[in-house]
């Protein structure tokens, strides 16, 4: 899976606190999802990741951040027309979320050298960090001399109309987290719980204020203060290169609600596939689209024009601009950047479009050419993400972020 691949990560893991996914902070709404299949959710109910310990550690310590999936109570001050789901932290209804640690010392992803931690439920916390003490063990040392574990994140209904938000991390001097499968991401505001969090003393029932946060607001409280500004980082290993770099972006839902064809609805990406594959589409739901790790919830790539939700939507507290776009900052061994490229019209509603760029000037799966793709850690800046809705990234290989959002 990640062997060989790592470019000495776990000894650098050593030089910080700590490594999360997305991000460490509890309170910024930016969050790795699992969602039911009943939210046409892009990728599968599952998530998969590795997780390599240096292997001179005798322990390491997992985090889980609002692991609980559950919900908490009602606030009686909320209007449910302003939130519709005004009850817990993060999540969306009551689901069973079970996170699974398992020794896989070929680092296969297969996890066969058996469990080490299983947690759900009244054991996870709500909208608070969860940690976890792990003894090293022979059992997940790999040839590199570093530890392997597969950690397993599932839902026990995956038909379920049910979403649980999360974060991850690694402390101290913890390790790093490795991910090269599809995976679902949002930034939360699923309740009042979270307002808060979101708005710093932005509504009556709030005891916070913006210096709580961290947060200077010449204006006060309110729907400019906030700290979720709708920008994601996240980084990537380039696998193929010196050749090529690929990115699949689904369901970003570009396309604003009062779009102008050609200037920002989502249109045709001609250099997408959009062939039929083999899963079976949901009934009344349509798709049996896409590449083939495709769900059965893909569409066809095309024009989809208006996003759903529309991209910009007209709820206040959940739009971010501009109009969801992200960048690539390409990056060598050293940390400097070589070049940049800009992708302005990415995915629309249920759709994957695929992001190349090839240092071949003559490759026709292409939407940029670059001089240079060398190895090192790429950034991928998000910019636009409106909150509360369902995402998903496939990159080569992602990794984590430390605490000052940098890269592990």
């Amino acid at each position: 899976m990640v062997a060989g691949l790592l470019w000495g990560q776990a000894a650098l893991a050593q030089q910080i606190e700590q490594n999360c996914l997305p991000t460490c902070d509890a309170n910024d709404g930016r969050f790795l999802t699992i969602a039911g299949a009943g939210l046409e959710t892009l990728t599968a109910q599952d998530l998969v990741l590795e997780v390599i310990v240096p292997g001179d550690l005798t322990e390491f310590e997992l985090g889980i951040f609002d692991g609980d999936s559950g919900k908490t109570s009602i606030d009686p001050n909320v209007d449910p027309l302003v939130f519709p789901d005004p009850i817990g932290h993060w999540d969306l209804n009551e689901t069973t979320i079970t996170y699974t640690l398992s020794a896989d010392p070929a680092a296969t992803g297969a996890g066969d050298g058996g469990v080490v931690f299983e947690a759900c439920c009244a054991d996870l916390t709500d909208n608070a960090w969860f940690d976890v003490t792990i003894p090293t063990s022979e059992d997940a040392r790999g040839t590199s001399g570093d530890f392997y574990y597969v950690l397993k994140v599932s839902i026990s209904d995956e038909n379920e109309f049910a979403v649980s938000n999360f974060k991850l991390r690694l402390r101290p001097p913890g390790g790093v987290f490795v991910l090269e499968e599809p995976f679902s991401f949002e930034a939360a505001l699923r309740g009042a719980g979270n307002a808060c969090a979101i708005y710093p003393g932005g509504f009556d029932f709030c005891t916070n204020t913006p210096a709580d946060a961290g947060l200077d607001c010449p204006g006060g409280p309110g729907l400019d203060c906030t700290t979720y500004n709708g920008d994601f980082f996240f980084y990537a290993r380039p696998l193929e290169a010196p050749n090529s770099f690929t990115l699949w972006d689904g369901d970003l839902d570009h396309g604003s609600s009062d779009c102008i064809p050609l200037v920002n609805c989502d249109t045709d990406d001609p250099n997408t596939p959009d062939t039929e594959t083999d899963v079976t589409p949901k009934p009344l739901v349509g798709g049996g689209f896409g590449p083939a790790w495709s769900v059965p919830d893909t569409v066809k790539e095309s024009a989809q024009g208006v996003g759903s939700p529309a991209d910009d939507t007209t709820i206040p507290f959940f739009v971010r601009a501009p109009s969801v776009i992200y960048h690539i900052h390409v990056r060598d061994a050293n940390g400097t950047q070589v070049a940049e490229f800009d992708n302005v019209n990415p995915s629309g509603n249920r759709e994957w479009e695929r992001y190349r760029l090839s240092t071949n000037a003559t490759d026709p799966e292409a939407d940029a050419i670059a001089a240079v793709l060398p190895n090192g850690v790429y950034e991928i800046h998000l910019e636009g993400m409106d909150m509360n809705n369902l995402n998903a990234w496939r990159v080569e290989q992602l990794v984590c972020v430390d605490e000052q959002g940098q890269n592990c």
